[in-house]
């Protein structure tokens, strides 16, 4: 049958939890950008300002992905990814604050480098569980194969539900559950 190779693949001991982790981990990286825009724009009134910001998050994050990329395949995931985690939290709670208390708009362009920089890449570090959980096997393609289709998955779902939040309940509601994903 069709889905018999992704079956075995996900029966993987340990190999359905850490895809489905890595799938809701992945799910803010298609949220955050349009979401900083959805939380800045309407909390200062400037389309500019907030594209500024969100290119901010995405610059630092494209820029120092890299390094912490080395940084978790030399010290381990979990090691790195706490404090990574604690950075993120920061600096994610820090855009929210500052753009809702009206703080001095170059304020939000170091919290949104802090927000984007410590980012760890989820799909890489899945990838690398993959790796490990069936190095040698013929399933490893497969796995590779089943992790492209989330990360196709995660860019139709999370800008609609980013918008969803940020227009229908509160525009820190999809920042705010952005970084709640990133945090599970």
């Amino acid at each position: 049958m069709l889905l018999d190779p992704y079956r075995r693949v996900l029966s993987v001991p340990g190999g359905a939890a850490f895809s489905a982790a890595g799938f809701v981990a992945r799910l803010p990286i298609s949220m955050q950008t349009l979401g900083i825009v959805l939380l800045v724009a309407p909390t200062t009134g400037s389309y500019a300002l907030a594209g500024a910001v969100s290119a901010t998050f995405a610059l630092s994050q494209a820029l120092l992905s890299p390094p912490l990329g080395r940084l978790v395949d030399r010290l381990g995931q979990a090691r790195v990814l706490v404090p990574a985690l604690a950075a993120h939290t920061l600096g994610g709670l820090a855009v929210v604050g500052l753009a809702l208390a009206d703080a001095p708009t170059w304020t939000l362009f170091p919290a949104a480098a802090l927000y984007g920089a410590s980012y760890p890449q989820p799909g890489s570090l899945v990838r690398a569980r993959w790796s490990h959980a069936l190095a040698g096997s013929p399933l490893l393609p497969t796995a590779f194969s089943l992790e492209s289709v989330i990360d196709e998955v995660i860019f139709v779902v999370g800008p609609v539900l980013v918008t969803v939040l940020a227009t229908e309940v509160a525009p820190a509601a999809g920042l705010l559950v952005a970084y709640a994903l990133s945090a599970v």
